[in-house]
């Protein structure tokens, strides 16, 4: 009977932390749909844009570092519940920017929130579940991303009004809010772990340095983030810049919004299918399938002549692989971290990615400004990947943490 109560437990913390990755994957892409209208109405040049899309991805680097690091001392719940708070009331905000200044700080509060809440979706998600389907739950549970980025998308195509981007996108997690305070449970693992440690007099401390390279942790620690580093910058690089490099290739802007929807649509499909796959099959084969995958795709997207059929089926397996190395990395994260490091460990991880969202497109906007022609930008970034691929390889020769669920 109190197995059955836990289950229906986790069923349900899955189901709320599946809703609120849906609202963070709204607001992480609402800037970038929004970008061309907001540039119009406020006349912000492009190195003002540059600055305010990367107000967010720095805000989200911090919140993520350190949000993590608080979790480890005061739970989980806590920690996630304020952060949509902060991101849902600050994209409600959005639109009352007057000049860049303000929307550039406006901006960064919301990266604040979404980088405490990326974490504990992680963490939650990892310890309501049993070790042996981690990887493969967490990895599905990134499928809910590309559905907000979809949602994002599609509310800028049904509407001429960018503001209602960021109306949606904030008032939704702030009416979610209510429903985790009453119904989401604090990490049953993470409680017990506490407990013990409590209860313990010589427990280790809670360090940063300890947390990340303690207990033969340096290296599984450095390819982690390596792997993040890599290929996030990809994922953001498309994200940012795929319409734009299609335009360059001679589509028209509506086709490639379309591509661009096609893509979110492939991250939500990679996410359950090789969320599913790694549950299967051995992990290191399927990041292998997927680092040959992805390189594969880029080399024919760069070849792609002016077909929208092909463009599309382009889009779409691009979108599988980006989205899925990254998802499947998320998957993995947790496993090398014990319980009471494991918000440190996996914020400092998901901080090392945000500055691969931020190289990511400053890459492809340096090569363009140097007449890098599209397809060979999409050629440029396959070192990336193939680099993500190799740490992620090696990181199977290391020891996981030492289970204490």
């Amino acid at each position: 009977m109190e197995n059955s109560i836990q289950q229906k437990t986790n069923w349900l913390t899955l189901a709320l932390c599946f809703v609120t990755t849906i609202f963070e994957g709204l607001d992480l892409q609402s800037m970038g749909v929004a970008a061309p209208k907001i540039v119009a109405e406020l006349a912000i040049d492009s190195n003002e844009m540059g600055l305010i899309a990367s107000a967010s991805s720095v805000g989200l680097l911090i919140g993520a570092l350190f949000g993590g690091m608080v979790s480890d001392y005061i739970g989980r719940k806590w920690v996630l519940i304020w952060s949509v708070v902060a991101f849902g009331t600050l994209s409600v905000l959005t639109p009352f920017a007057w000049d860049p200044n303000s929307l550039i700080a406006i901006r960064f509060g919301t990266g604040l929130g979404m980088g405490g809440a990326l974490p504990m979706i992680i963490a939650i998600a990892a310890e309501a579940v049993d070790p042996k389907r981690r990887a493969g739950v967490v990895t599905m549970m990134y499928c809910a991303t590309p559905i907000g980025g979809f949602i994002a998308t599609f509310i800028a195509l049904a509407s001429d009004e960018w503001r209602n981007i960021f109306y949606v996108g904030g008032l939704a997690p702030l009416l979610l809010v209510p429903v985790l305070v009453k119904y989401l449970q604090e990490s049953k693992v993470f409680t017990d772990a506490q407990q013990a440690r409590n209860n313990t007099d010589n427990a280790p401390s809670i360090s940063v340095s300890n947390a990340l390279f303690g207990e033969k942790r340096a290296m599984p620690t450095l390819y982690i983030w390596l792997g993040f580093l890599c290929s996030v910058a990809v994922l953001y690089l498309l994200l940012n810049w795929l319409p734009l490099l299609l335009v360059g290739k001679g589509f028209s802007s509506a086709q490639a919004s379309k591509v661009q929807m096609v893509f979110n649509v492939g991250g939500s499909t990679g996410a359950l299918l090789l969320g599913y796959l790694i549950t299967r099959y051995s992990p290191r084969w399927i990041f292998a399938f997927v680092t040959v995958a992805i390189a594969l795709a880029l080399i024919s997207l760069a070849g792609l002549e002016h077909n929208m059929a092909y463009a599309i089926l382009a889009g779409l397996v691009v979108g599988i692989f980006a989205n899925g190395l990254v998802f499947l990395l998320y998957g993995q994260a947790g496993a090398y971290y014990p319980t009471r490091f494991r918000g440190t460990g996996v914020g400092s991880a998901v901080a090392v990615g945000r500055m691969g969202a931020i190289i990511g497109p400053l890459m492809a906007g340096v090569l363009l400004s140097a007449d890098v022609s599209p397809s060979q930008v999409l050629l440029y970034i396959l070192p990336l990947v193939l680099v993500a691929g190799g740490a992620i390889q090696l990181l199977f020769f290391c020891p996981k943490s030492e289970s204490e669920e």
